[in-house]
């Protein structure tokens, strides 16, 4: 499911409309229950396709397995 609205923001050029997926797709996520394989694998592909809206300096040039299973919470 949450592929279809990752296919969506790509195409997609008004920034309006991908604010608006963007919103849909993370109540969906707020409202799933995820195992922490998906989970993992999900904000891996959040990151690859929300790459260029983040600053450079937030995020490592590469993803490791460090950086996908940090608690940015605790």
């Amino acid at each position: 499911m949450f592929v279809l609205y990752i296919l969506a923001y790509d195409v997609c050029s008004d920034k309006e409309a991908q604010c608006e997926l963007i919103d849909q797709m993370m109540q969906e996520i707020i409202r799933e229950e995820f195992e922490q394989e998906d989970a993992s694998a999900l904000a891996a592909c959040l990151c690859q396709t929300l790459h260029s809206q983040f600053e450079p300096s937030i995020l490592p040039q590469e993803l490791d397995e460090e950086f996908v299973h940090f608690d940015f919470f605790h």
